[in-house]
C-alpha cells in the first residue's frame, strides 16, 4: 500500500477536526450556558454580600467598650471581601468539578455507525488505521475520546510511525544472517590466563 501523502495526511486531520467539532458542538454550547449562569449569579451574590455587609454595624457589642466596635467598622469591608473570596473559591472549585465531569463524560459519548461510515468514507486508508489504532479497547464502542486520539496522533505523525514499525517486523521476521564458518572450526574460549 502506497503511504499517503502530507497533504493528504493535513486534509484528513482537516476533515477530523471538522466532525470533532460537529460532535463537541451541543456539549460545548451547554458547557458556555452554565458557565455564564454560574458567573452572573456569582456577579449577583457577591454584590448581595458586599451591599449587606456595608449596612452591617457592630453598636451591639458597645458593652465590650468603643474601641473594638470602632476596629470592626474600619475592618468591616475587608472581612465582607473575605466573605466573598471564599464563596468565590467554593463557586470556583464546584464548577471545576462540573467542568472536569462534562469533559469525562463528553469524551465517554459513543459515535454513531452512522457517522463513522460517513467518516471513513472521507478519510485515507492511512488515517483509518490511525482510527482503528486508537479504537484500543474494541469490546467497547468507538467514543469522541478515541476520535481525539486519532485526531491528535495523526497530525504527530503516526501513519509514519506505523510505517516505521512495519518495516521494523519485517525485519525482525527475516532469519538473521550468519556468518560462515568452516567445518570444524571451534570459537575459541576467553581465558583469564595462569596466575603467578
Amino acid at each position: 500500500m502506497t503511504p499517503a501523502t502530507p497533504e493528504r495526511i493535513r486534509q484528513d486531520c482537516r476533515v477530523l477536526g471538522q466532525t470533532l467539532f460537529n460532535l463537541a458542538l451541543p456539549s460545548m454550547i451547554r458547557r458556555a450556558v452554565v458557565i455564564a449562569v454560574v458567573a452572573a449569579l456569582w456577579l449577583y451574590a457577591c454584590s448581595r454580600i458586599l451591599a449587606f455587609g456595608a449596612t452591617v454595624r457592630y453598636d451591639f457589642l458597645r458593652t465590650l467598650g468603643q474601641q473594638p466596635v470602632d476596629y470592626l467598622g474600619r475592618i468591616n469591608p475587608y472581612l465582607w471581601w473575605a466573605v466573598v473570596l471564599a464563596f468565590t473559591l467554593a463557586v470556583l472549585f464546584a464548577l471545576r468539578g462540573w467542568l472536569r465531569a462534562s469533559l469525562r463524560a463528553g469524551r465517554a459519548t459513543e459515535v454513531s455507525p452512522q457517522t463513522l461510515a460517513e467518516l471513513a468514507s472521507r478519510l485515507s486508508p492511512d488515517v483509518i488505521e490511525v482510527m482503528r489504532w486508537a479504537w484500543r479497547y474494541r469490546e467497547e464502542p468507538f467514543t469522541i475520546g478515541d476520535l481525539q486520539v486519532a485526531h491528535r496522533e495523526t497530525r504527530s505523525g503516526r501513519v509514519d510511525k506505523m510505517y516505521l514499525a512495519r518495516d521494523q517486523e519485517a525485519a525482525l521476521t527475516q532469519p538473521p544472517a550468519s556468518p560462515s564458518r568452516p567445518a570444524g572450526e571451534r570459537h575459541a574460549e576467553p581465558s583469564l590466563g595462569r596466575l603467578a
